[in-house]
C-alpha cells in the first residue's frame, strides 16, 4: 500500500477514490460498513460514482431507471450500518440494508468498502461514514487497498480484512455478504504474494484481541518512542487514576517502549475562541489532567478547521471549515514510525480499554510501521493556535466537546426482515420475519408503513403465541405492491410504543423476479417484444408512472385510433411480430454470456428476459387475448432459444453458472408448456405434442 498517495486528511476528493478504474473490468459486487448512512446520498451521489454513471440527476427518471439496471447486473450490493441511527433505506430493493445491533452498548463503527471486480478487488477503509459529510465535507482519513493479477502487492492485507469480516459478524451475514466475500477471496488467493507483510497489518476492533493491544504490540522491542500523536474528534473522560490516555501510556510504560522526554499531542476538533482563534475540544476531565505526574510531557493541540479558497474553488473572499473525523494514532521513535488509521475514536469502547472485551465497538483500520518517519508524519493534519499543556491547568485553555444527539430504541429482537420466494415456487414473494427468540420480552407488531397513520397491520404477536425464529406470510397482490413501494415497514413493541420504521430486503434468489421500477411493474408483453426487435431502448420499457400523456404518446393514441383494425387481438399479427423477436432475444443472451453471473441471470431469469416472456404469453392465455396454440407455438420457440443458448460462447469465469441459469430458466419454460398442454389438452392437439417433442428433441432438453 502506497500510504502517501492512498492515505489523507485534507483531500476534499474522497468521492474521486471510488471511481471504477476501466482496466478493473465490470464491477461484480460492494460490501460496506459504518456506523451511519443517509439514504440519499447512497442512492443519488455514492452508488451512482461507485458504478461509473456519471453525471446524476436524480430528479430524471431514465437515470433512475439507469441505476436500478446497474444495481440488478450487480451480484449484490449490501450495507451493513449500526440501527441506533439508522434514518431509512435507498428507494432501490436491490441494494440489502442490514441494521445491526449488539448487546452490552457495542456499535458497529467500522467504515469499510469492498468493491469486487472482474479482474480487480478493492478495498477502502478509513473515518468516513456512508453520509455526504464523511466523503465530501469532513477532515477525513482513508487507505485504498486495491490487488489485482498485475498488481498483487494488497491481496493478502484484503484478505485480512476479509477473514475478520466473517469472524466478527459471523452472525451478521447474509447470503449477499457470503457471496461477495467468496468472490473476491477467489480472486485474491490468486494473487496473493507469499507470506503476510511485516510492515501492515489490517486491525479489526471488538474481538479478543482489543484494539490497543495489536497496535502497542506491533512496535519494535527496545526502541523508544520519542512522540505519540492522537488525532480523534471523540474522547472518553480522562481521570489521572484512568482512562484511554493513561492506559495507553502505562502498557507502553510496561513494554519499556518510552523514551524519557516522550511527548504527547492530543490533536482534537478547534472550537472558535474568536473570530480567528481557536481552542481544542476535549472533555471537561482533561482541564485537570496532568500527564507529567505520568512522566510525559502532554499537549492539546486544534486541528487547523479552515479550508483554503483554492481548495474548494471559490474566490479569495469564501471561508470554509471542515469538521474533524478523521482518526489516527502515531508513533514515532529516531528513526521507525507506526501509525494506525481507521475508524476508531480514541475512547474506551473504540480502543477496548474494557474490562470485558466483548463491549468494545466493531471497528476497523489499518496499522503501518515505517523506517521512514516522514511517511507517516503525513497522515497528521495540520493544527492551528497555541498547545495547551494538560498538566493540571487546562481550564479556560479547553472547549467542553457538544452533547451526543439521543437515539431512538431499536426493536433488537428482529434480525431481518425480507420478502423471500415462496416454498415449491420460483415467482411469487412471501413476507418473512427472522426474530431473536432471547430477545422477545412483550408484545409486538408489524404495520404497513404506506397508510397514514400505520395502523394496517401486517403481523402481530402476542404473549403466549408460538415463539419461532421466523415467521412466513403471505401476501395478496396489493399487500406486496404496498411493500414494493414503501420497501419499509413500522415496527411498534412493548417497549416503544411509537415504533420505528424498518427496512425491508429481498433474498437474493428473489432479487431476480423484482420488477426494475416497481412503481412502473414488470413490462408487458408487446413491449418486450419492441424490445427485443430493436424499437425501444432497455430504458423505454420502464415508463415515468408520474408523468401524464406527453405530445409522443398522445401522437401515438391518435395514430392508434386511426387504424381500422385492432391487431393486438389478430393472432397471425402477434406470432408474426413474436418471430421477428427471436433474433434479438438470441442477440441479447449472447451478450450477456459474456458478462457476470448477475448480468447472465437478468438477461435469463429477470424482468427483460426469455422467463419475463414467457410468463407474459401465459398471462395473455389466462385472459383470453392468445389461443392455446399460438401462445405454445411462442413458449416452444422461446425454449429453442434457450437450448440454444448452452452452446454459444460465454464467459470463462462463468461458465458453470451460464449453464446452471440456461437450465433454470429452461426448466421454467419447460413447465409453463406442460401446465399449458394440461389445461388446454382439446386446443394444443396431438399435431402440437408432436411439434414440441420434436422442438425439444432438437434442441436436447427433452424432460
Amino acid at each position: 500500500m502506497n500510504t502517501k498517495k492512498k492515505s489523507s486528511t485534507g483531500d476534499r476528493k474522497l468521492m474521486d477514490r471510488l471511481s471504477p478504474d476501466p482496466s478493473f473490468g465490470r464491477l461484480l459486487g460492494v460490501l460496506a460498513t459504518s456506523y451511519e448512512m443517509q439514504p440519499e446520498f447512497l442512492e443519488t451521489d455514492f452508488l451512482p460514482t461507485v458504478l461509473g454513471l456519471g453525471a446524476w440527476d436524480d430528479r430524471n427518471w431514465t437515470s433512475r431507471i439507469a441505476l436500478e439496471k446497474h444495481l440488478a447486473e450487480l451480484e449484490a450490493a449490501s450495507f451493513l450500518v449500526d440501527a441506533r441511527p439508522y434514518r431509512g433505506r435507498p428507494h432501490s430493493l436491490r441494494v440489502e440494508v442490514q441494521p445491526i445491533t449488539f448487546k452490552n452498548g457495542r456499535l458497529l463503527h467500522a467504515k469499510i468498502l469492498l468493491c469486487v471486480y472482474e479482474e480487480a478487488v478493492r478495498l477502502i477503509v478509513g473515518s468516513a461514514n456512508l453520509t455526504e459529510p464523511g466523503y465530501r465535507r469532513n477532515r477525513e482519513i482513508v487507505a485504498v487497498l486495491t490487488a489485482s493479477a498485475k498488481k498483487p502487492r494488497d491481496a493478502a492485507l484484503i484478505l485480512q480484512a476479509i477473514s475478520g469480516f466473517g469472524e466478527l459478524l459471523s452472525d451478521r451475514r447474509t447470503d449477499s455478504t457470503d457471496s461477495l466475500c467468496s468472490l473476491a477471496t477467489q480472486q485474491l488467493k490468486k494473487w496473493q504474494s507469499n507470506g503476510i507483510s511485516d510492515s501492515q497489518w489490517f486491525a479489526w476492533g471488538g474481538g479478543v484481541n482489543p484494539l490497543w493491544k495489536q497496535v502497542v504490540s506491533r512496535w519494535p522491542q527496545n526502541e523508544p518512542i520519542h512522540r505519540i500523536t492522537i488525532v480523534s474528534p471523540f474522547w472518553s473522560e480522562e481521570q489521572n487514576t484512568g482512562g484511554p490516555v493513561t492506559r495507553l501510556i502505562a502498557e507502553l510504560k510496561t513494554s519499556n517502549s518510552l523514551a524519557s522526554d516522550v511527548e504527547l499531542h492530543l490533536l482534537t476538533e478547534a472550537a472558535p475562541d474568536k473570530q480567528t482563534a481557536y481552542k481544542p475540544r476535549l472533555p471537561d476531565s482533561f482541564r485537570e489532567f496532568d500527564a507529567s505526574r505520568m512522566g510525559v510531557n502532554a499537549f492539546a493541540i486544534a486541528i487547523d478547521p479552515r479550508v483554503p479558497p483554492s481548495d474548494m474553488n471559490m474566490g479569495v473572499g469564501f471561508v470554509g471549515t471542515r469538521a474533524l473525523h478523521a482518526k489516527v494514532v502515531l508513533f514515532e521513535g529516531h528513526g521507525r514510525s507506526l501509525a494506525y488509521l481507521g475508524s476508531a475514536n480514541f475512547t474506551n469502547r473504540g480502543w477496548g480499554f474494557l474490562p470485558q472485551v466483548n463491549s468494545a465497538n466493531i471497528e476497523a483500520g489499518i496499522i503501518l510501521l515505517n523506517d521512514s518517519k516522514s511517511v507517516l508524519q503525513g497522515l497528521i493534519p495540520k493544527t492551528i493556535g497555541d498547545r495547551v499543556p494538560l498538566s493540571g491547568a487546562a481550564a479556560g485553555k479547553l472547549v467542553s466537546p457538544e452533547p451526543s444527539p439521543d437515539e431512538l430504541p431499536w426493536p433488537v429482537f428482529l434480525t431481518n426482515i425480507f420478502l423471500a420466494l415462496k416454498k415449491d415456487s420460483n415467482e411469487l414473494l412471501e413476507f418473512v420475519l427472522s426474530v431473536d427468540q432471547t430477545a422477545v420480552a412483550g408484545n409486538f407488531e408489524i404495520a404497513f408503513l404506506s397508510s397514514e397513520s400505520n395502523t394496517e397491520i401486517l403481523f402481530r404477536w402476542s404473549v403466549g403465541d408460538a415463539n419461532m425464529p421466523e415467521y412466513r406470510i403471505g401476501l395478496t397482490e396489493s399487500d406486496l405492491a404496498k411493500l414494493l413501494k414503501s420497501q419499509e415497514v413500522h415496527v411498534r413493541w412493548w417497549d416503544f410504543e411509537p415504533g420505528r420504521s424498518f427496512p425491508i430486503n429481498v433474498s437474493a434468489e428473489a432479487r431476480p423476479n423484482l420488477p426494475i421500477s416497481p412503481l412502473s411493474g414488470h413490462p408487458e408483453e408487446q413491449n418486450l417484444i419492441a424490445y427485443y426487435q430493436g424499437k425501444i431502448t432497455w430504458e423505454d420499457l420502464f415508463p415515468d408512472p408520474g408523468e401524464g400523456d406527453d405530445s409522443d404518446s398522445s401522437q401515438q393514441n391518435s395514430h392508434n385510433d386511426e387504424q381500422t383494425v385492432d391487431t393486438s387481438r389478430i393472432q397471425s399479427y402477434i406470432v408474426r411480430e413474436f418471430v421477428e423477436a427471436i433474433k434479438g432475444i438470441n442477440d441479447d443472451l449472447k451478450a450477456a454470456a459474456l458478462s457476470s453471473k448477475a448480468c447472465m441471470r437478468l438477461a435469463l431469469i429477470g424482468s427483460i428476459s426469455p422467463v419475463a416472456l414467457a410468463r407474459q404469453v401465459c398471462s395473455a392465455v389466462a385472459s383470453g387475448q392468445r389461443s392455446p396454440t399460438a401462445a405454445g407455438f411462442q413458449l416452444v420457440e422461446i425454449l429453442g432459444c434457450l437450448a440454444s443458448a448452452r452452446v454459444i460462447e460465454s464467459s470463462k469465469a462463468f461458465r458453470k453458472d451460464w449453464l446452471a441459469l440456461v437450465d433454470e430458466a429452461a426448466e421454467v419454460v419447460a413447465k409453463l408448456i406442460d401446465d399449458l398442454q394440461q389445461r388446454h389438452p382439446n386446443d394444443l392437439s396431438v399435431a402440437f405434442k408432436r411439434y414440441s417433442r420434436a422442438i425439444r428433441r432438437h434442441y436436447q432438453v427433452e424432460k
